[in-house]
């Protein structure tokens, strides 16, 4: 009589988080990407999902989205900033902690949303709930730039957001608040 072999529940866990790894880090290609400045010695930071312009979705974008159309910014995670300082947002003021960013559509360009939300995957994308909002102003840059990119530089109480994807970037002014 053949002698029936088990597999305990902690093997067949390991082996089942062994099949679905190399899925799971294909789906996180290329990466993320991370800004990070201090302001008055305290940090500022935006991890961010970095989609090629070789993708799907930056095709689709470059088809025209509609005025009003929510964007989770990057790929795959939310785009996530982590402020150990309250940040003005155009008229308001974000408390220190950790969000979610997403982007609106609006004209020609992009606003940046503010949800309170941090540790959320990008899909579904929110509609509703942003508590501050960054309109970024665009223009065409010389080199693109393949993957997704968001950048932070400190200018002593300011803050300059850019995010540049393929032959354009957005550039917004954050304010530290009291």
């Amino acid at each position: 009589m053949a002698k029936k072999s088990r597999i305990s529940g902690k093997a067949a866990v390991a082996v089942v988080g062994l099949a679905i790894l190399p899925i799971w880090a294909a789906a996180q290609a290329p990466g993320r990407g991370k800004s990070e400045v201090e302001v008055g010695g305290k940090k500022v930071s935006i991890e961010f999902g970095r989609p090629s312009t070789e993708g799907p979705g930056y095709k689709s974008m470059q088809g025209g989205v509609p005025d009003g159309y929510i964007w989770r910014m990057g790929s795959n995670q939310a785009t996530k900033l982590v402020s150990e300082v309250n940040l003005q947002f155009g008229d308001k003021v974000v408390q220190a902690g950790s969000y979610s960013l997403w982007a609106k559509r609006a004209g020609e360009g992009w606003t940046v949303l503010v949800h309170p939300e941090a540790d959320v995957w990008g899909m579904p994308v929110k509609k509703e709930g942003f508590i501050a909002e960054l309109a970024l102003k665009y223009e065409k840059i010389e080199e693109p730039v393949q993957y997704m990119t968001i950048e932070l530089k400190a200018e002593g109480e300011e803050l300059e957001f850019r995010l540049a994807w393929g032959d354009e970037q957005g550039k917004g002014k954050l304010k530290v608040a009291p």
